[in-house]
């Protein structure tokens, strides 16, 4: 992590030096801890819905990232998920129901659709 994202003790401001107690002043870190994890978990699961298609999905989950740990790169990530159009399925993913149905007898058959 680097310039804003560096984390450091809510008691002394000292920066984390990964570990579980704070090295200036002691202070118990691993809920914290927990919550910044928690909430990168939860980036990289809004990443991968909006890479998917799922825009409103991929919102919600960096907004709950932002609650627990706010960062500058979820910021740029909510804006991005707030821009794209949240008509779900529009963007990569056609769904089984937006599938162009085939004219070709071979396709139905083989592959099921």
């Amino acid at each position: 992590m680097t310039g804003a994202e560096e984390l450091r003790c809510p008691v002394c401001r000292a920066p984390f030096r990964g570990t579980g107690d704070c090295s200036r002043c002691g202070a118990d870190l691993r809920r914290l801890m927990r919550l910044v994890v928690r909430a990168r978990a939860a980036r990289q699961a809004a990443r991968r819905a909006l890479v998917a298609g799922h825009p409103s999905r991929a919102l919600g989950l960096v907004r709950l990232a932002q609650n627990c740990h706010p960062t500058p790169a979820g910021t740029r990530l909510a804006s991005l998920s707030a821009l794209v159009p949240h008509s779900e399925g529009t963007v990569g993913n056609t769904g089984p129901d937006r599938r162009p149905k085939s004219s070709s007898p071979t396709r139905g058959s083989v592959f099921g659709a």
